[in-house]
């Protein structure tokens, strides 16, 4: 279970702070809100330093001797409404199954917890700083070499949250031009283990094997051709072009999208149309892409349907749910609207009320007297 602190305000008859705190449990589907004195807070809760509650915004120390409660994530005072803004608390970070930034999870003071995507969190927070306000009270908004980012403060990192995604998609494979079958293998190893005893004649038939390119040149047209020299010339191994049923222009893209570090083996099948080849060659930049994305990397989607699924990917929603060759493209952009607005909404709306706290605050006046 978490605990949020949403708001603290000195009380002067008790002559004590109160805190407005919130309880959630660690699956963000159950939340329950109080208000508390320091005191009671640590005592009534049952804080008992085994783990059981983990606090998200504040800490609580005992190096006086005494626990108290500790701003060790953020000033409360950042809590408070200032020039129209209303601040957010920080419960966890939605994270991709390889780690990349999704979106975050956001409480407001009234309890209500939000699922939003982390360009539209970023964006808030630079407006708030625009107005002299910090947007999130534990979370530390700045801009780095021109890349706002959000980090959490020492001792706090945020809870992770990781996208689970409802189906396994299949894994795309290597060309099968590029990749020595078993078979062909075994009978290599064979040839060689033969060869000790075999008469000088059989090292004449060494050459022949020299004649398979030869052979295999044939079936190429000249601009093929030129593209596997090209490959070669480029530093690239000729291998991932050399296959007679790739258009010229396949080949290029293959090759050049190798050149520049794309794991271009996976599309280089000619049943890949160009303009899916360059899709890929276009997108899957680095490792972490192309993880992501690998579960597309197939010649069965047209262009459009490959744009729907790419951006659910990137948006951080379940793509596999409309993950279907069957449906046009129109029906894919349907879909993942409906899972945005799923993904990026309210997810949990707390407790928090102002007549139940007025309530406890007389009860404990009255227990004090």
């Amino acid at each position: 279970m978490y605990a949020v602190v949403l708001d603290a305000k000195e009380d002067k008859e008790l002559k004590a702070r109160v805190l407005t705190v919130a309880f959630i449990d660690s699956n963000l589907s159950n939340c329950n809100c109080g208000v508390f004195t320091d005191e009671l807070l640590i005592s009534n809760v049952g804080w008992n330093g085994n783990g059981s509650i983990k606090p998200i915004n504040f800490d609580i120390s005992d190096k006086d001797g005494a626990p108290k409660i500790v701003e060790g994530a953020g000033s409360f005072k950042r809590l408070a409404v200032q020039n129209g803004v209303s601040p957010r608390v920080v419960l966890a970070v939605y994270v991709s199954q390889t780690g990349r930034t999704l979106g975050y999870v956001v409480m407001d003071k009234t309890g209500v917890v939000s699922r939003v995507k982390k360009d539209v969190l970023l964006s808030a927070c630079a407006k708030a700083q625009e107005r002299g306000v910090a947007f999130l009270q534990n979370g530390i908004y700045r801009v780095t070499n021109g890349v706002p980012m959000i980090a959490s403060y020492p001792g706090h990192d945020f809870v992770e949250i990781v996208q689970q995604l409802k189906k396994k998609m299949p894994e795309p494979k290597i060309a099968e031009h590029i990749v020595k079958k078993p078979k062909e293998e075994k009978a290599v190893k064979t040839e060689k283990a033969v060869k000790p005893a075999k008469t000088d004649k059989s090292a004449a038939d060494k050459p022949a094997k020299a004649e398979k390119p030869m052979k295999n040149s044939e079936r190429y047209s000249d601009e093929q051709k030129r593209e596997i020299i090209a490959a070669k010339k480029n530093g690239v191994d000729p291998m991932i072009v050399s296959n007679p049923k790739l258009t010229p222009e396949q080949m290029r893209i293959i090759w050049t999208a190798k050149k520049n570090k794309r794991a271009s083996e996976y599309f280089a099948n000619p049943k890949f149309s160009v303009e899916q080849m360059q899709f890929f060659a276009d997108r899957l930049v680095d490792r972490q892409t192309f993880n992501e994305c690998k579960g597309i990397i197939n010649p069965k989607y047209n262009i459009d349907q490959l744009g729907e699924l790419y951006l659910g990917i990137c948006d951080g929603i379940d793509y596999t749910q409309y993950a279907d060759e069957k449906l046009s493209a129109e029906d894919m952009y349907i879909k993942r609207n409906e899972l945005t607005c799923k993904t990026y909404a309210s997810i949990l709306v707390g407790k928090a009320s102002a007549k139940d706290s007025q309530a406890f605050l007389r009860r404990i006046s009255v227990d004090k007297k």
